[in-house]
């Protein structure tokens, strides 16, 4: 007997990914939509609620992503992978995002030869631009 599965696609909220991108963490994130949905609303004080609904939602996506990531690495295997469905649209959108450059990062990483020392290289560039290591890889 075959088994069959079914799924709902992915929701990729991209205001989500290009912030987890940057290197945010997820109750970093939650903090900037919490700002950011009171200053829409014009809310003064949060409903301790909605802040857990904010979490849990933004806590999945962030899930979902982490998921995606290997696949991110190797955009050929996100391309032809079945597990987790995303549109082809947002799914060239998250490579191109993924790959693109920092032009921050780039201009500490200009004139310098990266060697074995890269790393430690890496370390200096997230130093004087203040963006974390995972984004300047």
């Amino acid at each position: 007997m075959a088994a069959v599965f079914l799924s709902d696609p992915v929701e990729i909220d991209l205001h989500v990914y290009l912030l987890w991108l940057k290197g945010l963490s997820t109750s970093q994130i939650v903090k900037y939509q919490c700002h950011s949905l009171l200053q829409d609303f014009n809310i003064q004080s949060p409903d301790n609620q909605v802040m857990e609904l904010l979490g849990a939602d933004i806590s999945s996506k962030c899930h979902a992503l982490k998921l995606l990531e290997p696949y991110l690495k190797q955009p050929g295997l996100l391309l032809k992978q079945m597990r987790y469905q995303v549109s082809p649209e947002v799914q060239k959108y998250m490579v191109c995002k993924y790959y693109q450059f920092d032009d921050i990062v780039i201009r500490e990483l200009l004139g310098r030869k990266l060697t074995t020392r890269a790393r430690k290289d890496l370390d200096e560039v997230v130093e004087s631009t203040g963006i974390p290591l995972r984004s300047c890889r």
